[in-house]
């Protein structure tokens, strides 16, 4: 057998037993750690990230930093992030109409040209993106020059849960340039 059809078989069997899982979860578990760890390798599965960076600097500028799949978002959890990461003290947060929570952060290592000033040096979570923000659910920045496209068609779903999540990426801000 032919090493691409050999892959692309195996990668609808592992699509397949994805979906069933996901649907034995959405109506007999019901938990959402579960639907949530499926729902990422379905994406894997389903999507690809293709594209440019077009060094728009959107990406370092109104990010999130996430832990453990949760955000950073006072200023208590930032400290203490930076406590434990202080590579990450170049990210200056951005607080929401003077509280505590933050709205964003921007780094502080972009260039005039929109450039990193310490590419070298960059954090992880700089290093894995697009693909980072893409696994963590949220969209990829405006004019960051990279899309989301399905890896071959819409798969064929009968879940309505799932279907509508898989559209719901069609729809959301992935697929803009």
């Amino acid at each position: 057998m032919h090493s691409s059809v050999y892959r692309a078989s195996c990668s609808q069997l592992l699509f397949r037993c994805l979906v069933i899982l996901y649907v034995i979860n959405d109506h007999v578990l019901k938990s959402k750690r579960i639907e949530h760890q499926l729902w990422d390798w379905i994406k894997c599965e389903t999507f690809w990230v293709a594209g440019g960076c077009r060094h728009s600097g959107n990406c370092c500028n109104h990010l999130m930093i996430m832990v453990d799949g949760h955000a950073v978002n006072t200023r208590t959890d930032f400290h203490h992030h930076v406590s434990t990461k202080p590579s990450h003290t170049m990210f200056k947060p951005t607080y929401r109409n003077d509280s505590d929570q933050i709205a964003y952060f921007s780094c502080s290592k972009l260039g005039p040209q929109s450039l990193c000033q310490d590419y070298d040096n960059r954090p992880q979570m700089c290093r894995n993106y697009p693909a980072s923000n893409f696994l963590l659910g949220s969209s990829l920045y405006q004019g960051c020059g990279f899309v989301v496209a399905f890896k071959e068609r819409v798969p064929r779903v009968t879940n309505k849960h799932l279907l509508q999540r898989i559209m719901s990426v069609n729809a959301a801000s992935y697929w803009s340039h």
